[in-house]
Order: C-alpha cells, then sequence, then structure tokens
C-alpha cells in the first residue's frame, strides 16, 4: 500500500487576459511600443520575423517561442520586417501565487526569458490558449487550460538562455548594458554616445533602426519601470524620484503622468488597494 500526503495552499482570486493577432487584425504600421505592467505575460509566436528586448536581453524570436516577463519587467517586440506577425499573449496577475510560477519570479530581470517549445509542446500550449479565448467554459475548464500550460511551459523550461540576436551591432548592446545598470544616474544621450564609441546620430540611427525608439525614451521607460517597480512596495515618491535618476520630484511626477496617464501618489494608492 502507498500512501501519499498533500496540502494544497489557498490560492488568491486572480484575473486574466488573453488575447490572438494575426495580420489580418492588426495594421504593419503600428509597432507595438515597450512598456511595462504590474501583471506576468505569456508571449507565444505563431509566425513573423521578429525580436524581444527584455531588460538588457534581446532574444530571437522563432514559430514555437515563448517569451515570459514577470511584473514590473522591461520588454518590448522589435519587428525585423513590417509584415506584422502572428501570435498569442496571455497576462494575468499573480500577487499573492507568486511561489506558483517559478518560472517568472525564482530568476532575475532579464534572464531565462525564452522558452523554445518543441512541436508537440508548441501544439499543446497553441491549441490550450486557443480553448482559454473560447466563450462559456466553465471554470475548472479554464484552470485545466491554464495550469496545462504552465506544466507544458516548466517542461521545457531551460534556464541558461540569456539571449542575444546576432543582428544588433555591439556597440548597441553596451549601450543598452549602460543603461540597463546606470539609468539611476544622471545619463545623458550624449555621454550614452561617449561611452560606446559613437556619435549621437549614428547612437540615435541604431535606437531608431534596432529598438524603435529613441536613446532619451529608452532611458526614460527604463527609469519608469524601475520607478514602478517602487511605487508599488509604496516607496515615498521623493525617494523613488532620487533612486531611479530623475532630477527632481515634480521633473518625476509630471513624467510619470505623461507616460502613464495619472499621477504617482494616485498610482500609489490604487496599488495599495490592489494590494489589500
Amino acid at each position: 500500500m502507498k500512501i501519499q500526503n498533500f496540502e494544497f495552499k489557498g490560492m488568491r482570486p486572480f484575473s486574466m487576459q488573453i488575447s490572438y493577432h494575426n495580420p489580418h487584425n492588426f495594421s504593419s504600421d503600428q509597432e507595438p511600443p515597450s512598456h511595462v505592467h504590474n501583471q506576468c505575460e505569456i508571449y507565444l509566436n505563431l509566425s513573423g520575423d521578429v525580436y524581444f528586448i527584455v531588460e538588457g536581453s534581446v532574444y530571437p524570436i522563432a514559430p514555437g517561442s515563448v517569451i515570459i516577463t514577470k511584473p514590473f519587467e522591461y520588454h518590448h517586440c522589435v519587428y525585423n520586417k513590417t509584415n506584422v506577425h502572428e501570435h498569442y499573449c496571455l497576462m494575468f496577475s499573480a500577487n499573492g501565487n507568486e511561489d506558483l510560477f517559478g518560472i517568472f519570479f525564482d530568476r532575475q530581470k532579464g534572464e531565462n526569458n525564452h522558452i523554445a517549445l518543441p512541436p508537440s509542446a508548441f501544439e499543446s500550449v497553441k491549441n490550450n490558449l486557443n480553448l482559454l479565448l473560447q466563450p462559456d467554459k466553465s471554470e475548472v475548464s479554464k484552470y485545466y487550460n491554464f495550469f496545462k500550460i504552465m506544466r507544458t511551459m516548466e517542461d521545457n523550461y531551460a534556464p541558461g538562455n540569456s539571449g542575444g540576436a546576432n543582428n544588433i551591432p555591439q556597440n548597441l548592446k553596451n549601450a543598452i548594458q549602460i543603461v540597463d545598470t546606470r539609468f539611476h544616474e544622471p545619463l545623458t544621450v550624449s555621454m550614452l554616445a561617449q561611452e560606446t564609441f559613437l556619435s549621437v546620430n549614428t547612437l540615435e540611427r541604431y535606437f531608431k533602426k534596432y529598438l524603435i525608439t529613441s536613446p532619451s525614451e529608452y532611458i526614460r521607460t527604463k527609469r519608469l519601470a524601475a520607478a514602478v517597480e517602487l511605487i508599488n512596495r509604496q516607496t515615498p515618491i521623493s525617494v523613488v524620484a532620487v533612486q531611479c535618476g530623475f532630477p527632481d520630484t515634480s521633473n518625476f511626477c509630471a513624467t510619470f503622468k505623461r507616460y502613464f496617464g495619472t499621477t504617482p501618489y494616485k498610482y500609489m494608492k490604487n496599488s495599495l488597494h490592489k494590494n489589500a
């Protein structure tokens, strides 16, 4: 006789949003913006010539590629060609359930974001994502499909893949690394160009060509991404401004409102309410 005892921890309710994108419902001139948010995200590529920037890592993407990001992890999908790619995107809240999602939370930002699925696993994840899109599914079915996706990704998760798209110039990789590690300093575009041995014009051109953004916008987005995470921890706004490289609290508040559409004080209040 065999006996095994289990203890299932209580699971907090969580929200989930799934979307499917294809070339017929997404125009080619709409480049997805870089972004940061307070949810976990799963991206599954079906087709398209793209790569992903996650923090300082650059990941080449092929059909069957999965990119996972955790809350407040800066990421950006970049097109190598103008044709829009076909993909699924699943976003879910994990607050209070972090222990269930080790592949998201048991790693450093920008590390091990890429999962290459073999054909059978790719079909399994794709089918379960498609089933989640169907209306009128029972709660049990939704849980089953969701955790089937998680289990399949865990089975194919291989830490150690730090990314590295070969078509990114080394000078640009160096610039990304500098911003990622020193965004809290009074870093300027001219300083970044000097430290990467590029002219300002060349640096601007590289960022526009390969990252579809400008150096100044990349620095600003990195600072805001770090700021959102600190605010979510209820860090005083004046401290957030200093630690994230803004010249003063007033400048930080104005920049934050332009980007997020609300003040950091209101964002903190809403964050406190959601985490209660």
